[in-house]
């Protein structure tokens, strides 16, 4: 498996909104940049909401000898990604306000997941412990002026399980 990251983001208030950018890099395995899937995902259906997974969140097969890796990154079907998991989660919790203990389940879920890929697939030998990746969600009410952004750290242990390191839920 090879992973992916390398993800910035930025999120500032404005008075017509909340706005989010990202680059448009990811790292293949700590070595060379490449150009990115895309990395803000906004859940269908709940207005206002984005997504993204920073760090290590997807992995995809070992491309084929000789296959150009740029191409073989954007276009290969992950074998683990961390990003339907949250999705998942929050078009479940559709449009009530954005709370810590629903949040807290969907990065218990992603993380539960993510532990048993890791341990089934090829475990991986890590020093103790590794953050693996944050979860970040924003919501911006358009009605109310508030946005919310979750986030969340996640962290394998050396036995490749892996828990939710810390959590928080700020409000603007």
């Amino acid at each position: 498996m090879i992973s992916s990251a390398g993800t910035l983001i930025v999120a500032a208030l404005s008075k017509d909104g909340l706005v989010i950018s990202a680059d448009a890099l990811s790292t293949i395995d700590g070595g060379r940049a490449v150009p990115s899937r895309p990395k803000l995902k906004s859940v269908p259906g709940v207005a206002g909401t984005v997504s993204t997974i920073t760090g290590v969140g997807t992995f995809l097969p070992v491309p084929p000898h000789g296959t150009n890796a740029t191409r073989w990154f954007q276009t290969a079907q992950p074998t683990f990604s961390i990003e339907p998991i949250v999705g998942a989660g929050l078009a479940t919790n559709g449009d009530r306000a954005l709370d810590l203990p629903s949040m807290s389940a969907i990065a218990d879920k992603a993380a539960a997941q993510l532990s048993a890929y890791l341990i089934s697939d090829k475990p991986i030998d890590l020093p103790s412990p590794k953050k693996v990746c944050d979860i970040l969600v924003f919501r911006y009410d358009a009605v109310t002026k508030v946005a919310t952004r979750f986030r969340c750290v996640l962290v394998a242990l050396p036995d490749s399980s892996v828990r939710v390191l810390e959590h928080s839920l700020k409000h603007s």
